[in-house]
């Protein structure tokens, strides 16, 4: 008994280390609020990136809880936010 509790509890600390945090959100123009396609989208910590679609659309798997985005696109301002403060159906706005 005792070796299947060590090993519960092993599991359940292994899990808290490699807990992922999937970010789904859109770029959108802070003024009209239509998708900004192919804005680039990155995880600063994690250096990694990838651009929106042609809606504005992303999706990143962050493995860091206090990571930031950064979201630039050419002819606005760059936008930098926590990942923490991301909400559910969140909308990213930039602003000319």
């Amino acid at each position: 008994m005792k070796k299947l509790e060590c090993l519960l509890f092993f599991c359940l600390i292994a899990t808290q280390f490699f807990a992922q945090t999937t970010i789904k959100s859109r770029v959108v123009n802070a003024q009209n609020t239509e998708g900004i396609a192919y804005a680039a989208v990155g995880l600063v910590k994690e250096n990694i990136g990838i651009s929106t679609d042609e809606n504005g659309y992303f999706e990143l798997i962050s493995n860091e809880k206090d990571d930031s985005l950064m979201i630039s696109c050419v002819g606005y301002l760059v936008v930098k936010i926590s990942v923490s403060n991301l909400k559910l159906n969140y909308s990213l706005q930039l602003s000319s």
